[in-house]
Order: structure tokens, then C-alpha cells, then sequence
């Protein structure tokens, strides 16, 4: 191995992945050096998307098929669908690279579970013979590294995940992606219209009801001047029917006393 593939077994995630799809994606690179620094990145425990390096490799004129495929299998496929593949159509795994790939394989586990993943599906799918392996391979490997979250259901015999680290999404899935996408936008834009609708109508309601209190508003304040106008002259006739009762007695009393 060249020096400069030396050079990337202290390189972090995201370096590593930049290097591998620039050295892929140059003609001039070897054939062995690219292969190399790809099984490099297929390895590291920090790199998850190789999207970018699957569609680099692609490009290359003399990609092979085996390489192509495996790749392809760490961007969005699983341990079960790598093994099962017929011999020679696939890499051979080192230990570390199938580590990885139950690692990844984990990930869209948790990803499309409904709340819980029994053990029996977990210890099937990512090749343990034993409920204490699986159970030390989520703690180490998945749980300490934060590649998902979650806990484990010894009692029920399942594991309760709580999310994930995303990985590349399939050119498969791309055009019911975009079609979900879509639809989401359809059924947002209808919401969107009909809360403006019932805003306008909230609105208009509110105007109303205004404008009734202000009409009951203005409505009491003329009864009351109607009703202080009508007191006001009523006291006025009040105060005159006195004077004349008052002129009336006294008529009365004089009359009274001549007689005596």
C-alpha cells in the first residue's frame, strides 16, 4: 500500500469519505489504491453514507461488479441481502467490514420499526446465534457509538428503538419520495386555504359582533337619555300640580274661618 494510503488510517469520517470520492472519481488513480481506500471507508466505524463514493466508483471505466455491488449494499442494503448473494457477485467480507455493515443494517432496523424490534428478527437478520451476543453487539457497537438510541427489553425479548442515524436513500425510492413529498405539499396547500377561509370567516364574525355591541351600546345610551328626558319632565309636572294644591288650601281654610 502506497504512502498516501498509509496516511488514511488516522483520518476522521468525513475526510476519509472526501478522499475516497476524490481519489475514485480521478482516472488516473490506480485501480488497487481506489479498491483500497474504499474498503478503508467501508470499514471505519464513523462513515455512514457512501452514496458519494458508490457514484463515483460508477463512473469508473473499468468498475467491477463485485465491488459495485457491495457498495451499493453499505449505502442502503443489509447483512442479509449481502450474504445471500451468489458467490463472486459480491466482496468477501473482512471482519471489520461485516461489522460495520450489521452495524448499518441495525440502523434501518430502527429506522422502519413500529416501536420495538423482537430479538428473534434482530439475532435472524444480523447472523447472532445467541441473545447474549446481540445484546452485547447493540451496547457496544450501536448504543455507545450513538449510531441509534434506544434500550434494551430483556424480559419481553425485544429492543425499544428511539431513532437513528440516517443513511443513503435508494435511487428506487427516490420517485415515491418525491411522489410522498408531493402529495404532502397538495394536502398542505389545502389546509393552508381552509385555515385562510376560516380565518376570513373568524374575522368576519368578529366584525360583526363589533359592530352589535357597538349598536347595543349606542341604542342604551339613548334609552337612558330617553329615560332621564322623560324623569326630567315628569318632575317639572310634578312640581306645578304642588303650587296649585298649595293655593287651593289656602282658599279653603280662609272660607273655614269666616264661617266662624
Amino acid at each position: 500500500m502506497t504512502r498516501a494510503m498509509d496516511a488514511t488510517t488516522t483520518m476522521d469520517a468525513e475526510t476519509l469519505t472526501a478522499r475516497a470520492v476524490t481519489m475514485t472519481a480521478n482516472r488516473s488513480t490506480r485501480d488497487e489504491d481506489v479498491e483500497a481506500i474504499v474498503r478503508r471507508a467501508m470499514e471505519h466505524p464513523g462513515v455512514i453514507l457512501y452514496g458519494d463514493i458508490l457514484r463515483a466508483y460508477g463512473e469508473r471505466a473499468n468498475a467491477r461488479e463485485a465491488m459495485t455491488n457491495t457498495l451499493e449494499t453499505f449505502a442502503h442494503g443489509n447483512l442479509e441481502a449481502h450474504e445471500s448473494r451468489e458467490r463472486g457477485s459480491v466482496l468477501e467480507l473482512t471482519e471489520g467490514e461485516r461489522l460495520k455493515l450489521r452495524r448499518l443494517t441495525t440502523c434501518s432496523m430502527c429506522a422502519t420499526g413500529d416501536g420495538k424490534i423482537a430479538y428473534d428478527r434482530m439475532m435472524r437478520e444480523l447472523k447472532f446465534e445467541s441473545v447474549k451476543e446481540l445484546e452485547q453487539f447493540i451496547i457496544d457497537e450501536c448504543l455507545s457509538t450513538g449510531i441509534v438510541r434506544g434500550k434494551l427489553d430483556p424480559k419481553n425479548g425485544c429492543f425499544l428503538p428511539q431513532g437513528a442515524t440516517t443513511r443513503d436513500v435508494p435511487a428506487s425510492a427516490l420517485d415515491e419520495l418525491q411522489l410522498g413529498v408531493s402529495r404532502w405539499l397538495e394536502i398542505s396547500e389545502s389546509m393552508l386555504v381552509s385555515l385562510n377561509e376560516r380565518v376570513k370567516y373568524i374575522k368576519s364574525e368578529s366584525a360583526k359582533l363589533a359592530n352589535r355591541e357597538d349598536e347595543v351600546s349606542a341604542s342604551i345610551e339613548e334609552t337612558k337619555k330617553a329615560l332621564k328626558a322623560e324623569q326630567d319632565t315628569n318632575a317639572q309636572g310634578d312640581t306645578s300640580t304642588i303650587d296649585m294644591d298649595d293655593d287651593g288650601q289656602e282658599g279653603t281654610s280662609t272660607g273655614v274661618k269666616r264661617r266662624r
